[in-house]
């Protein structure tokens, strides 16, 4: 039995296709990339750890924090760590995870709308 596809439904999975492949080799190419690297001007210290070194950042230092909550309440702390969040998705190995699932979701949705039926390439022998 051969599938019949109508016109648009062709476009749309070689749309999703595209979208696809463009996401992952560019997620890809982010993701090795990335060096991971925090800037320098931003760390006030070390912490050491079971023999591993790990960045003290500005915004991480208790000094930072209590003239936040000072300035702006209890709030402003809790405020302050979703910006930064918010803020970190968008470089490094957080982008490369953000594009690849931003891209298989797009495809995803372009193949289930290429399913609606009205899409679809309605059979001559049926209609009569």
């Amino acid at each position: 039995m051969i599938r019949k596809y109508s016109a648009i439904q062709i476009r749309l999975y070689l749309i999703g296709l595209v979208i696809l492949f463009a996401g992952l080799i560019c997620a890809t190419w982010i993701y090795l990339a990335d060096t991971d690297e925090i800037s320098d001007s931003n760390i006030l210290g070390y912490e050491i750890v079971a023999g591993h070194a790990y960045p003290i950042t500005t915004a991480e230092s208790k000094r930072y924090q209590s003239e936040e909550e000072r300035m702006g309440g209890k709030f402003a702390p809790l405020a302050d760590e979703i910006t930064q969040w918010f803020s970190s998705l968008f470089h490094g190995k957080r982008l490369a995870y953000l594009i690849a699932i931003l891209s298989i979701g797009a495809s995803v949705f372009l193949y289930w709308i290429a399913q609606h039926p009205d899409y679809k390439v309605q059979d001559k022998m049926n209609e009569k």
